[in-house]
């Protein structure tokens, strides 16, 4: 089994409540995105544990 492989079972995280804010925001020296929000947990073999947590950042491509 490959390393990602291997994480995608073991471990990783689950996503929630994706949204995108409208702000452009500038990252990763220069880059320009949409700023959006979203809600994480980590996860064990695909079963999500412990407190949902509030992040932001750009968003991935093709969310908004």
């Amino acid at each position: 089994m490959s390393k990602e492989q291997q994480k995608n079972v073991n471990g990783g995280i689950k996503v929630t409540n994706l949204e995108c804010t409208g702000e452009i925001i500038e990252y990763n020296g220069g880059v320009v995105a949409e700023k959006c929000t979203w809600d994480v947990r980590p996860s064990f073999l695909g079963i999500g544990f412990g407190s949902w947590e509030s992040t932001s950042g750009p968003c991935p491509i093709g969310a908004c």
